[in-house]
């Protein structure tokens, strides 16, 4: 009988993160908005800041930049905080059209973003559970 062959770690080729960003404050986000080719409306810093004076929602976005760098993606939500439905993480309310701003032939970014919802789903549930208890 053979022996088994030893179990290897995997090293991952590469590690990504994901980073919380206010697209009102972060010259950045205005910059990333003018340059790319399906940014709208809906992401400028003016409707984003219209949505805070008008309803008091926290725009949000989400990057695999760090701020250290150029902002090269971002999915921009909104922190809602409602007296019937609680605190939540919504896509952009009163926007007909706000598609992610990256490159979606980028296998990476497309993987990273269902992370990071996943991620931010559990940390809202998580956050609903203590608060109930």
């Amino acid at each position: 009988m053979s022996s088994p062959v030893p179990a290897r770690a995997i090293q991952p080729v590469s590690r990504l993160c994901c980073y919380q960003l206010d697209p009102t404050r972060d010259s950045r986000w205005a910059e990333l908005v003018e340059r790319h080719p399906r940014a709208s409306v809906f992401h400028s810093v003016g409707w984003l800041k219209a949505l805070q004076r008008t309803y008091k929602y926290e725009p949000a976005a989400f990057t695999t930049s760090s701020s250290a760098g150029d902002l090269k993606n971002g999915l921009v939500f909104c922190h809602i905080n409602s007296w019937l439905t609680g605190r939540r993480l919504v896509s952009l309310p009163f926007s007909d059209h706000c598609e992610p701003l990256c490159d979606w032939t980028d296998r990476k970014i497309r993987i990273h973003a269902f992370y990071c919802m996943l991620g931010i789903s559990l940390l809202q549930y998580v956050h609903r559970q203590a608060k109930a208890a």
